[in-house]
This record gives structure tokens, sequence and C-alpha cells, in this order.
């Protein structure tokens, strides 16, 4: 089968990495940004559906951050995890209730985010070079309740990114820890193997 895959550009290393050279498959890799307007996130990726031509199936590696159950599937199978987030996506859903349930106060990264969204510090940093003096108390609160950080590997992370992740940790007085992801979402995803942990939303 040769399927669509459309993902958010945080997994174009994984993704680059799994499928290889010369695998056949169409890939659109959708900006990061669009997770800060989630109703054009999902315009984007139901135009993307409107578009795909050559095409089997449908794999999208949104969780239902992206709006995905409120796409229209235009004739194609369509199939997506069943998962909230791109980090459930990394870990299972199991994995990662069950690394919330050991730490509620967790901040996820991994190798992607860290590329481009940044680290928290960096981020506070950045906020605070446009806010007002007065305004600071809210950047605090936004990130009050957490107090690990934990960086999700996935085989394709950089020592860089890692550091990184490591002295936002110190900076923000947090846990540091660091967890193994065997992606097994993404690799049924690519493989077929859609089973309970997939939606099929079937032609229309």
């Amino acid at each position: 089968m040769r399927f669509l895959v459309i993902a958010c550009k945080i997994f174009e290393r994984e993704i680059n990495k799994m499928l290889g050279d010369g695998h056949g498959h169409s890939v659109v890799m959708l900006d990061f940004g669009y997770h800060k307007t989630p109703r054009v996130l999902q315009q984007r990726i139901q135009e993307t559906i409107d578009n795909a031509s050559d095409a089997d199936a449908v794999l999208l590696l949104y969780g239902y951050c992206g709006g995905t159950l409120k796409l229209d599937t235009a004739g194609l199978p369509v199939v997506m995890p069943k998962a909230h987030d791109c980090f459930d996506m990394m870990l299972g859903s199991n994995e990662r209730f069950s690394l919330f349930s050991d730490e509620p106060g967790t901040y996820f990264l991994s190798e992607g985010w860290v590329r481009k969204d940044g680290t928290p510090n960096e981020k506070i940093r950045g906020a605070r070079k446009r806010l007002k003096n007065n305004d600071e108390g809210i950047i605090e609160e936004i990130y009050a309740g957490y107090k690990r950080l934990l960086f999700v590997r996935t085989g394709i992370e950089t020592e860089e990114s890692i550091l990184r992740a490591r002295h936002a940790a110190t900076e923000m007085g947090w846990q540091f820890e660091q967890k193994t992801a065997d992606l097994p979402i993404m690799r049924k995803l690519f493989s077929g193997e859609w089973d309970s942990d997939f939606i099929v939303m079937d032609p229309q």
C-alpha cells in the first residue's frame, strides 16, 4: 500500500529514520507553529487530505490536538492514533499515564520539541524581553506546577539538545530524567498494524 503521511515537523527526524530512503510514500510535514492555532491546523490537515493523489490511505501523526476527529476522509481511509498529543504517540498512552502518575508535575521534552520550541528557561527569557516588568508573575505561574523535566529519547536525539534540557531543569529547580521510547505507535502505524490503539475512519 502507498500511504500519504501527514505529520508535525516535531517528528521529522523520527519519520526519516523509521521509513528510510526509497519508502515510496508521500510525506507532508506541517509547521510546528500550527499547534498554537488548532483551527488553522485542522484546516491545513483537511486541505492536505483533499489534495491527496495516488495514495491508498492517509496516516496522521497528530493527536486530538490537531482536530483530527472532525476531519472529512475525502474518499480515503484515514488512520490516526488514539492519542492526546505527540508524547502519547512517542511513549504509548499507558506509559505516559504511568509517568504522570509517578509525578503529575512532569514537563516532557524531546529532540524535536527542543529544536522547534525551545526549553522552558529559554522561553521565559524570551518572554521577559517582550513583556513589561509587572507581567513577570504571569510567566512564573505558567510553570509553577512542574517538578520534573523528562526528556524522551527516540533514537535521534543530539547531545546539544539533551544538555539544553538538563540545563533547563537545573535552572528551573526541577528534577531531570530521561526515558527511552521505542515509538510503538509509529511503528504499528507505518506497518499497517492498526489495532485498538488507532481510529480508522472509513472513506465517505
